[in-house]
């Protein structure tokens, strides 16, 4: 069977719209490459100022003096030197990030570092340091005491925490003694009889204010058993010192009476002297400093007892407190 091939007749119409048709086609794709490159374009222009702007506001953040670290202010010492303490935060914030980014930059300073490196290096019990925008840091120290100033009525020196001496600073002064004499009849030499000063007691009370302003605030710890105070001599036991200077911190920080001096005698009982007139009677071999103080704070409170009307407290006896 014979199939006959049908013959398509194309008219010049037909292939002109065709042609038409093509050129259309290929127009609108030029167009859409064209509208593409150009978005594309333009998204890259607006990268590339933002880019810009970021890296701009970031160097302006990052090395602008107005944003450097120039102010450190140091509050709370009383042994430590201040100029060390900010010599020592000036050299851990002024050096370089990355190798290029100023560690003094306010955005860049980590408080946490500075706040551990110098208790590592300081003695320190507690540090809080704050950034103070746009160019400080505040730091403020409660120093950890580690020494005390020992008394033994001819000299004064350090003592460390073990009740070890480890520096004798000075001799205690004639004037820092007082004498109290009566009218008293003698002889000389040759029989004769006068009228003579006969010495009844001497007491000795520590020169506080010479002591602090030329040594610094310590606990002052009067002995009246008449050590010696040599050079790596033993005078104090560690638990004697561990309660004078919590009763010196704890006094300080939680009241309005302020502690003068400590004196120590025999089986570490001993008197700490505040600086409203009134005492506490006390055992140094006793740490339990804490107890004792909220006892103290209670007698205090509910008798309402103030200054000038009571002389002491005796919290030496477990269970029982006594005051007049």
């Amino acid at each position: 069977m014979h199939h006959k091939k049908k013959r398509v007749h194309v008219t010049s119409s037909q292939t002109i719209a065709t042609a038409q048709s093509r050129r259309r086609f290929g127009i609108r794709a030029h167009d859409r490459d064209t509208v593409t490159h150009r978005m594309t374009l333009k998204k890259k222009i607006e990268l590339f100022i933002l880019a810009c702007s970021f890296l701009s506001t970031f160097g302006l953040l990052m090395y602008h003096p107005f944003f450097h670290i120039n102010t450190i202010q140091v509050t709370g010492i009383e042994r430590i030197s201040q100029e060390e303490i900010t010599q020592a935060a000036e050299g851990i914030i002024h050096y370089k990030k990355a190798f290029i980014l100023p560690g003094q930059s306010y955005f860049l300073v980590h408080v946490q570092e500075i706040r551990d490196i110098l208790k590592d290096r300081f003695p320190i019990a507690s540090i809080t340091v704050t950034k103070q925008f746009p160019r400080g840091i505040s730091i403020d120290v409660t120093e950890r005491i580690s020494t005390i100033i020992y008394d033994n009525g001819e000299y004064y020196g350090f003592a460390g925490l073990d009740g070890t001496v480890v520096e004798v600073l000075r001799a205690v002064g004639e004037d820092e003694w007082k004498t109290q004499t009566r009218p008293a009849t003698s002889t000389d030499e040759h029989g004769e009889p006068f009228l003579d000063q006969e010495i009844v007691s001497r007491t000795h009370t520590p020169a506080i204010k010479v002591l602090t302003s030329e040594i610094g605030e310590y606990p002052i710890v009067f002995d009246t058993r008449g050590k010696s105070a040599r050079i790596n001599e033993s005078v104090l036991s560690s638990e004697a010192v561990q309660s004078i200077i919590e009763w010196y911190q704890t006094l300080k920080s939680r009241t309005t009476y302020y502690p003068k001096y400590f004196q120590i005698g025999d089986m570490d009982q001993g008197v700490i002297y505040t600086d409203q007139g009134w005492y506490i009677r006390v055992d140094f071999s006793n740490t339990a400093v804490a107890q004792q103080f909220t006892v103290l704070k209670q007698v205090i409170d509910q008798n309402d007892l103030e200054s000038g009307q009571f002389n002491y407290v005796d919290l030496r006896y477990d269970n029982k407190v006594y005051w007049q």
